[in-house]
């Protein structure tokens, strides 16, 4: 169980070193439910990534969140499309 534990903190650790986050960790640290949507490309043409706690999403990953600009505002998914279902 303690191995379990320890490898499960140094996944947490590795993937807060991720390109993704550490963009997001740039900027500001609230988020917006913007619903269900497919990755297509990460990093996007605009230099968004799609990310999640352990790491970067890949392609067909879905993501659910986008990072809320400085003055609050969100901007529309650049690093995918919206789901179908």
């Amino acid at each position: 169980m303690t191995k379990t534990f320890t490898l499960l903190g140094i996944l947490i650790i590795l993937g807060a070193c991720s390109p993704g986050h550490i963009a997001a960790n740039n900027g500001t640290d609230r988020w917006a439910h913007v619903g269900c949507h497919i990755v297509t490309n990460s990093p996007s043409k605009t230099g968004e990534y799609a990310i999640h706690p352990l790491g970067d999403l890949a392609v067909g990953d879905r993501l659910y969140f986008k990072q809320k600009n400085k003055d609050g505002t969100v901007g529309p998914v650049t690093t995918g499309v919206p789901c179908l279902d």
